[in-house]
Formats: structure tokens, sequence, C-alpha cells
């Protein structure tokens, strides 16, 4: 199997820890020269996810590639073309659906917990950018064309796990900024121009009618994190980004959730063990999500052998999200710019 993606370096030693009946990755030699070095290097690795990903296919070898699919909708559309074509597994790394805190609030608002959802407030800010200094690593999603600044990335997984939550979204207005157009990489000293948005915010509808509020930006100095609020006819519930890996988004590290008490205050809800199916890692850790989502995977290429969890279950209706799902939320993404250039709200469909 092939992956492909970029992720800070810390992340993937997070991610790489091992987990008993994850399938192998290997990582195709171009991947391999991209991710050594300085950022020179690294700076082209999610402008490089379509040649990667269209030479896996092309071998017939299964494919994760992880969140952004690609530059653009229409490459990511090309890609999942490609990959029905080969008749392989694909998988995008939307992680933050394997968050045990993620998951166990789907099921909750499922069953009613809530009553019938009415609407959903986001904060999102991730510390990429404070106080006007980037990693090196980080430097070449400051670029907009190169497709993995925040609306990409952060704005991405936080609104992949609203909507894998509480359904999709409808309609939508939305604003974009630059809010900080330089930025000086921390190992070098290099000024760099920033041409991606750092901000978004969002009003939106979903399908059953709940409102959505949601501001989602980089450089956040005092508490970066996320905090997702849902209201109900019956309860709220909230899931709120703990521990140091708080503020690198709602995809890395853990989630606290809590839910309405009697008095009307509230109080958290332990997250049952089965919603804990990767074994040899440390849920607090920061590559937690990505070895749930790879535990799932080898359900999926080898169900009822070695890849069935042995604490707990994953849901059996659910699977690893494909390039299909990845294209879609390109397609969202595309929606909120198309609003934010004209000043009009759209239809997501």
């Amino acid at each position: 199997m092939t992956r492909g993606g970029h992720q800070p370096r810390r992340e993937r030693r997070g991610g790489g820890a091992p987990v008993r009946g994850r399938p192998r990755l290997h990582r195709p030699r171009a991947a391999r020269r991209a991710s050594r070095g300085g950022p020179g290097r690294r700076h082209r690795e999610v402008p490089a996810h379509a040649e990667l990903v269209e030479a896996a296919l092309a071998a017939g070898k299964h494919v994760y590639c992880e969140w952004p699919l690609a530059r653009t909708t229409e490459e990511a559309a090309g890609l999942t073309e490609a990959a029905h074509s080969a008749g392989v597994h694909h998988v995008i790394g939307l992680q933050a659906r394997y968050a045990p805190a993620v998951a166990y609030a789907r099921d909750l608002v499922a069953e009613g917990r809530l009553g019938r959802v009415t609407s959903a407030t986001v904060y999102a800010a991730r510390g990429k950018g404070a106080r006007g200094r980037i990693p090196g690593w980080a430097a070449y999603t400051l670029e907009r064309d190169n497709g993995a600044g925040t609306l990409e990335a952060a704005g991405g997984h936080t609104l992949d796990a609203l909507q894998y939550m509480l359904g999709g979204i409808s309609e939508l207005s939305a604003g974009l900024s630059v809010q900080h157009p330089v930025c000086t990489v921390a190992e070098t000293g290099e000024v760099v121009e920033a041409t991606s948005p750092d901000h978004l915010v969002l009003a939106a509808t979903l399908g059953n009618g709940a409102v959505v509020s949601a501001h989602i930006h980089d450089a956040g100095i005092a508490d970066a994190r996320t905090r997702l609020d849902i209201a109900g006819t019956e309860g709220d519930m909230a899931l709120v980004s703990t521990g140091a890996a708080g503020p690198a988004g709602i995809q890395i590290g853990e989630l606290r959730l809590l839910g309405t008490a009697p008095d009307g205050t509230y109080q958290q809800l332990p997250v049952p063990d089965r919603y804990r199916w990767a074994d040899g890692i440390d849920p607090a850790a920061e590559g937690f999500n990505v070895a749930q989502m790879y535990r799932r995977l080898a359900q999926d290429l080898r169900p009822g052998s070695d890849g069935t969890p042995t604490s707990g279950a994953a849901p059996a209706s659910d699977r690893v999200p494909g390039f299909d799902a990845g294209l879609r939320l390109h397609q969202l993404l595309d929606t909120i710019r198309l609003s934010a250039a004209t000043g009009t709200r759209r239809p997501t469909g």
C-alpha cells in the first residue's frame, strides 16, 4: 500500500507507533525524497499528491493519501475517477472521524440524546504562525496555489468532523481573509509573503435546518484550541480539544466531550472503551486518530483476520473514507471560496 501526504514530522512520529493488524504502508521513492531535508523539499508535498497517487494507482496499489487529496478540486476529481477505475482501496486521511469523542458524539446525536439538533458553533484556532513566525516545514502552506493553507487543512478537517456528526451543509455564506500577510521562517529568518487566507468565517445551514456558525483561523497565541458546541431541543454537547496537541487542530490529539447535566450545567461524558480500538499508542498522542484509522483500514483489507480489533470494535456501518469523501470536501471548500469572492450565499449541491 502506498502512502502520500503532508504532515509535520512530529505527527508522523506519533502516527507511526505500532498498531497490531495495521497494513504495512510503503512510500514511493519520490515521496521519500520529498520528505527529506529542509523546507525546500517538503514544500512540494501537496502539489505532488496527484503525481504520486496516479503512479500508485497505475501500479495497482491500494492508496492512502493524507488530506488534502490534491491542490485543486479538478485534480481531486481526476484521482477519484482513476481510483475507481483501478479497482483498489483508496483512502483519504480525514482522521478526525476516528477521534473517540467525535465517534461517540455522532452516535449520541443519532440516538436522539439532544433531541432535534438546532445549531452548532465552531471555534478553531491553530497555533501555526503565532507572533508572525512559522516553522520551515509549514512555509509552503502560506502560498494559496499550494492548496494546503488554513482553509484546506484546518477548515477541511474541522468541517468534515462537523458534517460527520451532524450531516451535510446545504448552503452557506463565507468570508476569507489574510490577516497576517508576512511570516518569518523560524529556522532561517526568511520573510515569506502569505497569499493563502488565514481566517475563515462561516454561516451555514445543515440539511436538517440546523444553523452553523464557525470561525477558523491560524496564528492563535493564547489558548489555541478547537471547541465545537452542539445545541438541541433536549440538551447540549461540546467537544473541546485538550492537552499539548490542542493547538494543532481537531484531527490531532485528544478531545473532551461535555454534555448537559440534570441541573443544566455541562458535565464530562466519559467515552466508552469501545470507541478506542487502536492498540499500542496513548490516546493523547498526536497520531492516535491516525492509528485508529489504520486499524479500521486493516479491517477493510483483511476482514475477520488479525485486523479485527481486540478491544472494542469499530462501528460496523462505517468504512474508512475514500477519495469520494475527499472530493466532496474539496467541492465544499470551492463553494466557500465562491461565496467569499462574490459576497453571496451559495447552495452546496
